[in-house]
């Protein structure tokens, strides 16, 4: 496996040992520093009226961040823009992670431990609270507060906050994971590579699209968290810590990542005619085994997906699949992708045909 290797600095920002319990809910006054608009905030009452960031235009989008902002953890900045893609900072990340995690700090030292983060700091409590659980290590007794999380660094720390049993995975399931993104990432180190398998496999981290020619889903672990990528991380972590039955249900039903299969439209996708969220549908080209789950997936089984992205020209599209229908009538979810490469004639138009095969490769299930 082709792994991340982080530089110095990364791999000495965070120290995380253990899981960390459940803990009773953050008081009111746990936190006496104000904080800034654009960061997290302290909790509000439940019946607060919210009103939405007008940069925030996404249904998806619109719900999780009502949800956080109704916990108290997010406040648009004063303009009422949210900055959904610019990234979230380390401070902003703690802060709201502390929030999510319903942690309470009762007793913080009044001697600041990091240099560059004094005692009256708006994200001191949080930083704090997670350092003194031995979650967090600063590099040279620095903690860079205002600098910018990575999606390396969210997800180690975010591990360590989950205490759900069917996440401790065995050493298979960390590599089969994690082999699904290998050949587009850097080096993950061995110590680092259980804790981001949990939050790959729970669905925390979320693949983004990459930059490569077969249109891949990346992990980009090296990259900035963005400030809405991290609120949907936190978002799904709340829903799993309340209830995770159905998760666990469904993840019986999931096909397993690593696993290639070619596949094949049913029937003809024209360019023109194509728009995003519609509903499109391939068909397997080939029996496909699925052995961690002893099952195999015949030929003609039929793969379901949307249409998520369109190019301007209509020469691309992406599509994301989601489900497996076999002929017998069974149905499995699935995680992958595929992107259709159209080459327009004059008239702008052009058609993916059946007979035209596509190889994908299934992710970790959302």
């Amino acid at each position: 496996m082709r792994l991340f290797r982080p530089n110095q600095q990364t791999a000495t920002w965070f120290l995380v040992f253990g899981l960390l319990m459940p803990l009773p809910a953050l008081s009111q006054d746990a936190v006496q520093n104000p904080v800034p608009d654009g960061s997290a905030i302290p909790p509000v009452e439940e019946e607060t009226p919210v009103v939405l960031p007008t940069d925030v235009t996404l249904p998806p989008d619109q719900a999780v961040l009502s949800y956080l902002m109704r916990k108290g953890f997010f406040n648009p900045f004063p303009d009422n823009v949210f900055n959904p893609s610019q990234p979230i900072t380390r401070a902003e990340f703690v802060t709201l992670l502390y929030r999510a995690s319903e942690i309470n700090t009762p007793f913080v030292s009044e001697f600041a431990y990091f240099i560059d983060l004094p005692t009256d700091h708006w994200a001191y409590v949080p930083v704090e609270g997670l350092r003194m659980r031995g979650l967090l290590k600063g590099n040279n007794g620095r903690f860079f507060p205002n600098e910018a999380m990575t999606r390396m660094e969210a997800s180690l720390l975010m591990s360590k906050t989950l205490d759900k049993s069917w996440l401790n995975l065995t050493p298979q399931e960390i590599n089969a994971t994690l082999a699904a993104y290998a050949q587009h990432e850097m080096m993950i180190p061995e110590w680092a590579q259980p804790d981001l398998a949990r939050t790959v496999f729970a669905g925390l981290l979320q693949p983004i699209p990459g930059s490569n020619p077969d249109g891949a889903l990346v992990l980009a672990l090296d990259k900035p968290l963005t400030r809405m990528d991290a609120a949907h991380m936190v978002y799904r972590r709340t829903l799993l810590q309340q209830d995770d039955s159905a998760i666990q249900e469904s993840r019986l039903a999931w096909i397993p990542p690593g696993i290639r299969m070619s596949i094949s439209p049913t029937s003809a996708i024209s360019s023109e005619g194509l728009f995003v969220n519609q509903v499109v549908y391939f068909s397997l080209v080939e029996d496909v085994e699925v052995e961690p789950i002893n099952v195999v997936l015949p030929r003609g089984t039929r793969i379901h997906g949307n249409v998520t992205e369109l190019t301007p020209d209509r020469s691309r599209a992406r599509i994301i699949l989601d489900k497996a229908d076999m002929p017998s009538g069974e149905s499995y979810n699935l995680s992958s992708s595929v992107v259709l490469t159209f080459k327009l004639d004059e008239k702008q138009q052009s058609y993916v045909v059946p007979g035209q095969n596509f190889t994908i490769t299934t992710v970790p299930g959302r």
